[in-house]
This record gives C-alpha cells, structure tokens and sequence, in this order.
C-alpha cells in the first residue's frame, strides 16, 4: 500500500510531477491495480505454513487465470478512463501550464479514440476473461448492462472532443461509468459466490 501512496504522490508532487509528462493515466493504473491487489492479499487467508505470502499473492496476480487478475486489471483501466476524460476541456490549461497531458501529446481526436478504445476493453476483456475461467459469467454479463452508458460517453467524445465547454461533462459521464462498473462486477461475483456455496 505505501507504494500505492508514493505513485500517487509521484503524480502531482514535487520534485515528481509525473502528471506533466503525460504519463498520469499509467500511474493511476498502475496505483490501482496493486491497491486492488493489496486489498486482495489483506484479506486472504493465510496459514501458518504460508511463509511467503507475498509470493502466493504474486503467484495469483500474475496468473490471468485466477479471479483477482481480472477485476484488478478492469478497476484499473475504468479508473484511469476517469482521468483520461477529465482533461479534454483543460487542453488551452494544460499548455498554458506547460503540462504534456494525453490531450495535448494526441490531440483531442486522437485522444477519444484512445478513451473508446478503453470503454471496448471494459466490455471485451470480460468476455475473453470468461473464455479462460478467469471470470464467473455472472460479473462478465453484468458488465454489459453498462454498455449503454459507455456507448453515450462514446458518441459524447467524438462529436464534442474539441469543443471544451460541451466535452466538460465527459468526466463526469465516465465517473458514472465507473461506478455501474464497478457495482456490476461486485455484484456478479457476490452472486457467483453465493450460487456456489448452495
């Protein structure tokens, strides 16, 4: 978790400020997946013969196969959207500031093609993640019933990528996003367990 903390802190604090680089979105999802991750090993059962516990845990986050890869990965990728969508009215800022944000480095257009083509993984990578047993088909079928959400941020950044006072509300858009995704993969999975322990 203190590594969670200091990557954030790299973000925005000195002598850091890896925000200016352009690479915000990296740290975000990078802090958000061990945060995940790290809840996951706090709450793990451990024995007595499990000396390395950290080892077991990097043997469950690095196996795609096991459930914790997944929603870690996903929580990650829709967190960092959130911050990927709140700068596309701050471009004349972000220059001004001399802050190298995705929108400035891409472009506006570039940019909402990079944020729909994160909105597609959220609701792709569940169904692949169902391919390999990696997912319960409960909490990848939730997923999609965020499809519709995702396809209004989709037709919002497109149309309105340039036009700073009409994308404002994207952030907000993709914050909803965030939270009905969230909310559908925990659903599905508290579902799936409870199915499984009849």
């Amino acid at each position: 978790i203190l590594i969670c903390v200091f990557l954030g802190y790299t973000y925005q604090g000195p002598p850091f400020r890896l925000g200016y680089y352009g690479v915000g979105e990296i740290i975000c999802f990078a802090t958000w997946f061990a945060t995940v991750c790290a809840a996951y090993y706090t709450q793990m059962p451990m024995s007595s013969e499990d000396s390395n516990g950290l080892k077991i845990l990097l043997d469950v986050v690095l196996d795609p196969k096991q459930l914790l890869f997944y929603p870690a990965f996903l929580e990650a990728l829709v967190t960092a959207l959130i911050l990927l969508g709140s700068h596309f009215h701050q471009l004349d800022d972000d220059k001004a500031a001399g802050k190298k944000s995705p929108i400035v480095r891409l472009g506006t257009q570039r940019a909402s093609y990079v944020l729909v083509f994160g909105l597609f993984l959220l609701h792709i990578l569940p169904a692949i993640a169902t391919r390999f047993s990696a997912l319960p088909r409960v909490a990848a079928t939730f997923t999609f019933l965020v499809v519709p959400v995702s396809v209004q941020a989709t037709r919002l950044v497109l149309s309105k990528h340039d036009k700073p006072e009409e994308i404002r509300m994207l952030k907000f858009e993709v914050v909803k996003i965030h939270f009905l995704y969230s909310l559908a993969i925990s659903a599905g999975l508290v579902l799936n367990q409870s199915m499984i322990n009849r």
